[in-house]
């Protein structure tokens, strides 16, 4: 995609690039008080993204990420290799149970289990609510087998 804005020559800041053949200088008509900040933040964006990048690819790894399907498989000590995306990899099933909470965990265990090890779902003082007594159990000390 074509960048949107140009990086100030001195300064920090950028404009959008369209104002260099534009009639109208947008900036002075705009009385919002966010525009500069608006510009400003497309233009990080875009110095992240670089001339070259996919919408389409970008939202779908953001949302592999989101569910926890994306891990980084460290196979080179060079940093910027490591940074590539090519060596992500979609998550195990291990690998999304390692990174859940003790929370996401209880609700896949709970209700298949019912009680954990030594409790009665009647007798626990959770009142039958097997979540409890596995979110109870999940934050003990593990023991020794």
């Amino acid at each position: 995609m074509e960048r949107l804005t140009t990086r100030l020559l001195k300064g920090d800041g950028y404009y959008m690039k369209c104002s260099q053949t534009c009639l109208n200088d947008c900036q002075d008509i705009c009385e919002c008080e966010g525009f500069d900040r608006t510009i400003n933040k497309l233009g990080e964006i875009e110095d992240i993204l670089g001339d070259d990048y996919d919408l389409d690819r970008l939202r779908e790894l953001v949302q592999a990420d989101r569910e926890g399907r994306c891990v980084k498989k460290i196979d080179n000590r060079n940093i910027y290799m490591d940074r590539d995306c090519q060596h992500f990899t979609p998550a195990t099933n291990a690998d999304r149970i390692r990174s859940m909470t003790d929370e996401e965990l209880v609700q896949h265990i709970w209700n298949k289990f019912g009680c954990p090890d030594g409790k009665n779902h009647v007798t626990c003082g959770c009142l039958g609510s097997c979540k409890d007594c596995w979110l109870d159990w999940l934050k003990q000390p593990a023991k020794d087998e």
